[in-house]
């Protein structure tokens, strides 16, 4: 078995929406994995076929999230997460 890792660390938030860059390489099959970080703890609503597999509130007014994606045969160049109004990406 072979594993490979890449990695886009890129994803900016604007109050409303947090954008992730597609890393470079992604075939049909990869698990992509998304972790965001949001202040004021918001409801997420992920980019369609992410599946939200963990999230984690410290109780420092911030929440993280990791989700996930088996990649299909056509991927866009970035996914949108929506945050609910007044909230917003770390």
């Amino acid at each position: 078995m072979s594993i490979a890792f890449r990695a886009a660390s890129s994803g900016t938030g604007d109050g409303a929406t947090i954008t992730v860059t597609k890393p470079a390489g992604v075939a049909s099959g990869d698990v992509l994995i998304a972790f965001l970080q949001i202040k004021n703890v918001p409801t997420v609503t992920g980019p369609t076929g992410w599946v939200l597999v963990e999230e984690a509130t410290p109780g420092t007014g911030r929440k993280g999230q990791i989700w996930r994606l088996v990649a299909g045969g056509s991927e866009p160049a970035s996914y949108d997460w929506t945050l609910s109004t007044g909230n917003y990406f770390a």
